[in-house]
C-alpha cells in the first residue's frame, strides 16, 4: 500500500515469460483529506507474471492496442477484449486483496471506447464470494456496466472516463468478483472490452444514511403490515426486517406533507416475539450512489395481542400545603412522588419499575384497585423511601402499569371506571364525549414520572385514554387506555399516564377504580375488530372490475357506526375518484373496496387500516391487486357456512357451471355476477369450475 502522502506509484512483479496473463496493481492514495484510497487494477499486454492472481479471464480474449487514460491509470498498457461471435461463457475474475473486512468498497470500470467496435448492448452478471451488500444479500452491480454508452461525453467516445459499476461489503479480506458474459442485441462483429477496474474503499456508505429508530405500532402476531416512522426526504426505498432477515420492502411511497416521515410496509405475518427493525434507501451520489441505511440492532417486539396480564399501581404527589376539597385542582403532580401499592423498586437504577401492585388478570370482569395511604405498601420513588406520604391532603398524579409477563408486549387495552377517594367521585365518565381525554393524558404525553419518561418503553401507538362506550363497569361509558410495550424487560417495562386536572387526595381515605382487562378477542358489548383478517392478492385483467373487503374483521355491538375506514395504495390514502387512466375507484372509506376498469394505476398494496373511536382499537389489513393481459384461474376452494350452505372461493378466474358432466362436450357457461365468494343456491345440482380470463 502506498504511503497517502506520496504521489502514485505502480508496482510490477516479472517472471516466467509462460504466463501470458498478467496484473498491474497500482495503487492510488488520494491527497485530499479524508478521501478514500484507491486500487487501480488493469490488463498487461506483455509476458509478465499473473501469479499475484488480482485478474484472470476464462481465456479467449485478446489483446489489443486501446488503453485506459483515466486518473490512476497507466496509459502505456493495453486492454483486452473478444469478439460477440463466440462469447458464451467467457468470464472475468476480480481478486483484489487485503481489504479490510466491514469496509464498503465501490467499483468502478475505464473501457478504452477508442479501441472500435465496442459493443453498445453488452448485458453481464455479477457473482460475489468474501463480499455482500452490507446486509447479507447479494451486492447489486449494474449488469450493463460494459456497454459502450457509459464511457460517451456528448457524442464522443473517451478512454478515460470512470463508470461506476456497484458496490460491496468485504466479508473476507480477499473476496472475488466473478463477470460472466450474458447476452448481446449487438451485431457479432463487435466486440465486450475489459480495461481497467479501481475499487475505492469509501468506508461504510451506510453510515451516510439516516437511521431509522421509530416503529409505530401496534405490533400483533399475525399482523402483514408494519409502519416505519422518520423516514428522510429522499428516501427511496424502505425495508422492514425480523429478527434481521428482510420481510417487507416498499418502493412505492411518497412522503408529501407527511410530517411523521411515516411509511406503510407490506410483510409477510409478523410472529409474537419477533424483534422489528427497518431501514431506508438513499442517492446518496459520488462514489456511494444508492446506498441502504443500517437497520438499529435491536428494536419493538411483536406481541401476541391484547391482554397479557399486567400490574397497576397509582402514583400519589406530596404536598403537605393543600388543605382540599377533594378533587381540588392541585396545579400540579406534587414532590416526591410515591407509588402507591408498591414498596420497592425492581432494581436500583433510574427507570426500573415497581414490584407488587394490583395484578390484573384479564377475564376476570371488573376488578376493584384501591390503595390506602395508612395502611399499605408506599414508596418513594427518587430516593426509594417507604411511606406514608406526609400531610393531609397529597394529589393523585397518575396511575402506572408494569409488565408482568415477559413473553408478551401486548398491546393493551384496560378499561376504567368509578375513581373514587373513599365516597367521593373523583371522575364521571357519563358526562364527557366519545374520544375526549378530560382525565387523563395520553400514555406518549403529560408529565413525566419523578424525572423519568416512561414513554421510551412503549410505541407511538396504540396512543389513547379516553372516553370509551364500549365497556362500563356503571353507566355506558369508561376511560379505555391503550398501549403497548416495546421490549420485554421485566425491571424496567414499565409506563405511565398522568392525570389532567391533579385533583386533590384525601390521604386518611382510601383511593380506588373499577379496572377491566379483557383476554385477546373478547369484549362484553360494543364494537369488536378481529385482526389478522387477510385481503387477497388478486390478478385482475386489464379492464376488469376488482374489489377487497374488510367487513368480516369487524364484530357486533351497539356502537358499529364509529368505525372508520381508509384504503390506502403502496402506502398512499385512496379517495374516490377516477384515475389518468380511468379506473374508477370507490369505497375508500368504507368496509368494501370497489375498482371498476383496472388498469397499471391501481396496481400494487392494497391496505385498509380501521380504526374504532369507541374502543380505539387500530387494525391494518393488506392485500395486493395486478393488472394484467390474461390471468390464469385460481384453485376454486369451498367452504360449508351453515349445514345446507356451500360456499364457493377463488382470487381469480370466472367462475362456470354446467347442468350435465359429460366426458365430451360438457356445455359451460359463465355464472353472471359471481364474485368470490360465491353462495350456491341449493334447489338444483350444478358443476363448476373456473376458466381464466
Amino acid at each position: 500500500m502506498t504511503n497517502p502522502t506520496n504521489p502514485v506509484r505502480c508496482t510490477r512483479v516479472f517472471a516466467r515469460t509462460r504466463i501470458q496473463l498478467s496484473v498491474l496493481l497500482t495503487l492510488l492514495a488520494l491527497l485530499a483529506a479524508g478521501s478514500a484510497s484507491a486500487q487501480v487494477l488493469q490488463y498487461y499486454a506483455t509476458s509478465f507474471s499473473s501469479a499475484d492472481g488480482w485478474i484472470t479471464d476464462s481465456g479467449g480474449m485478446s489483446s489489443t492496442g486501446a488503453h485506459c487514460s483515466a486518473t490512476g491509470c497507466d496509459a502505456t498498457l493495453n486492454t483486452r477484449f473478444t469478439t460477440l461471435v463466440t462469447p458464451a461463457g467467457r468470464s472475468i475474475i476480480i481478486t483484489p486483496h487485503n481489504l479490510l473486512v466491514g469496509s464498503n468498497y465501490t467499483v468502478e470500470i475505464c473501457i478504452p471506447t477508442s479501441a472500435g467496435n465496442i459493443g453498445a448492448d453488452i448485458n453481464v452478471t455479477w457473482t460475489f464470494t468474501g463480499a455482500d451488500d452490507g446486509h447479507g444479500g447479494t451486492p447489486v452491480f449494474d449488469p450493463t456496466a460494459y456497454s459502450s454508452g457509459h464511457y460517451k461525453i456528448g457524442t464522443t467516445f473517451h478512454n478515460d472516463v470512470w463508470y461506476l459499476a456497484g458496490q460491496f461489503w468485504a466479508t473476507s479480506t480477499d473476496p472475488q468478483i466473478t463477470v460472466n458474459y450474458a447476452s448481446s442485441t449487438d451485431a457479432t462483429g463487435q466486440r465486450w472490452n475489459e480495461g481497467a477496474y479501481k475499487l475505492s474503499l469509501v468506508g461504510d456508505c451506510r453510515n451516510n444514511v439516516p437511521q431509522i429508530t421509530t416503529i409505530d405500532g401496534p405490533l400483533i402476531a399475525g399482523q402483514t403490515n408494519v409502519t416505519a416512522m422518520g423516514v428522510t426526504n429522499g428516501a427511496t426505498i424502505v425495508y422492514i426486517y425480523s429478527n434481521g432477515v428482510k420481510i417487507g420492502t416498499n418502493s412505492s411511497f411518497s412522503l408529501g406533507t407527511n410530517s411523521t416521515g411515516s411509511v406503510t410496509v407490506r410483510t409477510s405475518a409478523l410472529n409474537k416475539g419477533d424483534v422489528i427493525t427497518a431501514s431506508q434507501v438513499m442517492n446518496l451520489g459520488g462514489a456511494c450512489g444508492s446506498t441502504e441505511g443500517k437497520p438499529l440492532s435491536a428494536g419493538p417486539i411483536v406481541g401476541g395481542g391484547p391482554n397479557p396480564q399486567i400490574r397497576m399501581v397509582f402514583e400519589i404527589g406530596k404536598n403537605t400545603t393543600l388543605i382540599g376539597p377533594v378533587g381540588t385542582n392541585a396545579g400540579g403532580i406534587g414532590s416526591p412522588l410515591y407509588w402507591l401499592g408498591s414498596g420497592a423498586r425492581a432494581q436500583a437504577t433510574t427507570g426500573a419499575s415497581f414490584v407488587n401492585g394490583a395484578s390484573l388478570t384479564p377475564g376476570a370482569g371488573w376488578q376493584t384497585v384501591v390503595f390506602n395511604n395508612t395502611d399499605g405498601p408506599t414508596l418513594d420513588y427518587n430516593d426509594n423511601t417507604f411511606g406514608p406520604i406526609a400531610g393531609t391532603f397529597g394529589v393523585l398524579s397518575g396511575v402506572a402499569f408494569a409488565m408482568d409477563d415477559t413473553t408478551d408486549t401486548g398491546p393493551f387495552n384496560i378499561y376504567i371506571d368509578n375513581i373514587k377517594n373513599g365516597t367521593n367521585v373523583l371522575f364521571d365518565a357519563e358526562t364527557n364525549s366519545v374520544g375526549s381525554t378530560p382525565f387523563f393524558n395520553t400514555p406518549n404525553g403529560g408529565a413525566n414520572f419523578g424525572g423519568y419518561n416512561s414513554a421510551v418503553n412503549i410505541l407511538p401507538n396504540p396512543n389513547l385514554c379516553s372516553i370509551s362506550t364500549s365497556n362500563a363497569d356503571t353507566g355506558t361509558k369508561a376511560i379505555l387506555c391503550g398501549f403497548q410495550f416495546s421490549h420485554n424487560v421485566q425491571n424496567t417495562t414499565w409506563m405511565h399516564v398522568s392525570t389532567k386536572n391533579f385533583p386533590e387526595v384525601d390521604l386518611s381515605l382510601p383511593i380506588s377504580m373499577r379496572v377491566l382487562v379483557l383476554p385477546l378477542g373478547v369484549k362484553t358489548n360494543g364494537l369488536n375488530i378481529i385482526s389478522p383478517v387477510y385481503l387477497p392478492n388478486l390478478t385482475k385483467v386489464i379492464g376488469s372490475s376488482a374489489s377487497f373487503s374488510v367487513a368480516s374483521a369487524v364484530r357486533g355491538g351497539t356502537d358499529s357506526a364509529s368505525v372508520s375506514y381508509q384504503w390506502m395504495q403502496n402506502g398512499n390514502n385512496l379517495s374516490d375518484t377516477t384515475t389518468p387512466n380511468g379506473s374508477v375507484i370507490s369505497g375508500t372509506q368504507t368496509a368494501t373496496l370497489q375498482i371498476n376498469n383496472v388498469t397499471a394505476d391501481v396496481q400494487g398494496d392494497i391496505t385498509c387500516n380501521i380504526t374504532s373511536t369507541a374502543n380505539g382499537y387500530q387494525s391494518s389489513i393488506s392485500g395486493s391487486l395486478t393488472a394484467t393481459t390474461s390471468v390464469a384461474p385460481s384453485s376454486l376452494t369451498y367452504g360449508f357456512t351453515a349445514p345446507s350452505t356451500l360456499n364457493l372461493s377463488w382470487s381469480a378466474g370466472v367462475l362456470q357451471s354446467a347442468n350435465t358432466l359429460l366426458s365430451v362436450g360438457t356445455v359451460w357457461t359463465d355464472v353472471a355476477g359471481a364474485n368470490s365468494p360465491y353462495q350456491v343456491p341449493v334447489t338444483t345440482q350444478k358443476y363448476y369450475r373456473l376458466r381464466g380470463q
